[in-house]
Parts: structure tokens; sequence; C-alpha cells
């Protein structure tokens, strides 16, 4: 309760959670879908599905952080390639957020955490006409 409560009081007062971050949009080869998550309650954009990722930590360049993020999220720590594939930029709020398409192998079953109330893989298709989308997913649809 007290975790969630201090992050809740902290995402009220700021836009991003830090300077910078990564993510990824996984993809699994043996299926061609794509995997979202569901954000939970206890992070910014509660309730709309978006990729897996998170602030980028000061000894981190971008592909760690987002390589981090997935191994924290998910469990998942198998092959993994990455492709950068678009950056977002704030200007306003001296913010970028670095996305990565990573592709594994095959589909997994993974669990959330407190970030994540759910995980869902499906077609590129599905996921374009996919509601409550975080507006970074929606945008990074543009590059897929």
């Amino acid at each position: 309760m007290f975790t969630s409560l201090k992050y809740s009081i902290n995402l009220l007062s700021q836009k991003y959670w830090g300077a910078s971050a990564a993510g990824i949009l996984l993809q699994a080869e043996d299926t061609g879908n794509y995997l979202i998550a569901l954000r939970s309650q206890d992070v910014m954009e509660p309730g709309t599905w978006g990729i897996i990722g998170g602030k980028i930590d000061d000894d981190e360049d971008p592909e760690m952080a987002a390589r981090r993020e997935l191994q924290e999220e998910t469990g998942y720590n198998g092959p993994l390639d990455l492709k950068l594939i678009h950056i977002y930029e704030d200007e306003k709020e001296d913010f970028k957020y670095y996305n990565f398409l990573g592709t594994i192998p095959e589909e997994e079953d993974f669990e959330p955490n407190w970030e994540t109330d759910d995980f869902v893989w499906m077609s590129l298709e599905n996921l374009k006409s996919m509601p409550d989308l975080h507006f970074g997913l929606e945008e990074l649809l543009g590059y897929v």
C-alpha cells in the first residue's frame, strides 16, 4: 500500500518518470504476434495498453535499459534481437523515449507485476484497432 501511495503522489507531480526512458515492442518469430501490457494503477497512464519499458538509469544506454526493463517486467532473459525504430522527443520537457522492436523466438506467457495488470499477444492488425492504447504506443505503430 505504501509503495503504491508513494508512486501515486510522485506521478501527480510530473509528466515523465526521469529525463529519458526506453522500451520494447516485443514480437514473437513463431507467430509474428506482438506483446502489449495493460498498465496498472501504480504507473503513469494507468489502464492503457503499452509496451514494456521504463526510465534509463544513469549508468545505462537506451538498449541496456530496454533489456533490463524487459527482464524486470516479464522475467524474460532469453535470446533477444533489438532494433531501434523510433525516438519520441518532448523538447518542452527535455525528454526522450527510445522505442525498440524486440524479437524473441516464440511467444511466452508472462506473469504481471506491480507495473502491469495483464499481457496479451496479438497481430499487428488487431493491435492497431485496440482501444485504450497508450499515446506512445499509438505513435509507435506508425513506425512498425
